[in-house]
């Protein structure tokens, strides 16, 4: 009697153990799974970032660009009325040194 009552209440402790077991060993895998996850979700968050920062650098060199474009070609246009104006005296006067050479 006394042996089967211990064989029993070891039964019932292997049982409760084994189940214990099993819920540890589930937990331990949905751990896992998550420190994966959120791994994975660290370094997705690491490359968006490293993404947002190249898009940045790229947006304030593409203006920073564009400015520069854009002075270049007030200068441009600058120059060409310039140029256009410095034809118009040097052409004004050749006219003028030709008309003294006449009179």
């Amino acid at each position: 009697e006394k042996s089967r009552n211990i064989n029993t209440r070891n039964s019932r402790m292997t049982r409760v153990t084994r189940n214990n077991n099993k819920e540890n060993e589930k937990t331990l895998n949905i751990n896992i799974r998550n420190s994966k996850t959120t791994r994975v979700m660290t370094n997705d968050n690491k490359e968006n970032e490293k993404s947002r920062n190249i898009n940045t650098r790229n947006s304030r060199m593409t203006r920073v660009t564009r400015n520069n474009n854009k002075e270049n070609e007030k200068t441009l246009n600058i120059n060409i009325r310039n140029s256009k104006t410095t034809r118009v005296m040097t052409n004004d006067n050749k006219e003028n040194e030709k008309s003294r050479n006449i009179n």
